[in-house]
């Protein structure tokens, strides 16, 4: 039935496509005519919802004015495609719209897509913008930098290169820890990264490559830093006596992450037993003290 009702008509596809298919192909088949409705605000308003083609007779009165079209483009987005140059290339009328609606980043002017302040800007009101951006846009890190503050989940649209990128990757990590995970396959098991990710967080151990969760060096420092680490390592370092001792007494509690044998070992009983004394006495000797403080 569609391919008949396009027949007759013969009218052609926009370029853009409809934010809703079923809804376009109903409203294909509908012809406008110039008329003094065309400068109606509330007529075009109304048709809008249901035809953005209707924009294409619109007045030019229409088309040009700054408040008009905010409110046409609010209502329909594609409309842009025929709203006036001259607001298409204002800084101020486009991010206005971006701020609802990231799609409409698209229709900016030539000038304003290569305008490097205009891209910061439209990031960092919509992160949403870089889905549309250029594939070079994808690989600038400043750029990039300002979306995800603003939207930490736009990094899976970044460029390959910027997740390989150790400086950028560093810089993400300490706005947002869990983004480690987009962080490429070489850095990962890079282990000057690594030993850099676990000084900002010990649990993002979990996220090394294999070979590095059975590195001695960078397992030690995990552990020296925070014994819990010690769950996301290989087995064959929760098997290993000095690493077991190191996160031990870094915090008793990796005890019950450490291999069975190990929690069967001597020297590791007699080290959680020495750690555990003293840990009482220092819960005696704190509680006496804030006894002495509450007496006082």
């Amino acid at each position: 039935m569609l391919d008949i009702i396009k027949s007759i008509f013969g009218k052609e596809k926009s370029k853009y496509p409809s934010l809703n298919d079923a809804t376009m192909s109903i409203v294909e088949s509908k012809t406008y005519s110039q008329g003094p409705h065309m400068a109606d605000i509330d007529y075009l308003m109304t048709e809008v919802n249901e035809d953005v083609g209707v924009m294409k007779y619109a007045d030019s009165k229409i088309t040009t004015d700054y408040i008009l079209m905010l409110k046409i483009a609010k209502r329909n987005i594609l409309s842009l495609e025929y709203c006036s140059p001259t607001l298409r290339d204002d800084e101020n009328f486009m991010l206005e719209l971006i701020k609802s609606n990231a799609y409409a980043y698209n229709f900016s002017s030539f000038r304003l897509r290569h305008d490097r302040n205009f891209k910061h800007q439209a990031v960092d009101t919509n992160a949403w913008v870089v889905q549309y951006m250029e594939e070079k846009d994808l690989n600038e890190a400043e750029i990039f930098l300002t979306a995800i503050k603003q939207n930490g989940t736009v990094i899976k649209y970044a460029h390959k290169d910027l997740l390989n990128n150790p400086d950028f990757m560093l810089s993400v990590i300490d706005v947002l820890p869990w983004a480690i995970e987009f962080a490429s396959d070489e850095l990962k098991d890079n282990i000057y990264f690594m030993l850099k990710v676990i000084r900002k967080d010990t649990n993002l151990i979990a996220h090394a490559s294999d070979r590095l969760k059975q590195d001695k060096n960078l397992v030690a420092a995990a552990v020296h830093l925070n014994g819990i680490a010690i769950r996301n390592v290989h087995d064959s370092q929760k098997d290993n006596l000095k690493i077991a001792k190191l996160a031990i007494k870094s915090n008793k509690d990796a005890f019950y992450y450490i291999s069975e044998r190990l929690q069967n070992e001597p020297e590791i009983l007699i080290l959680v037993e020495q750690i555990k004394k003293t840990g009482d006495e220092n819960e005696i000797k704190t509680g006496t003290i804030e006894g002495n403080l509450q007496d006082n």
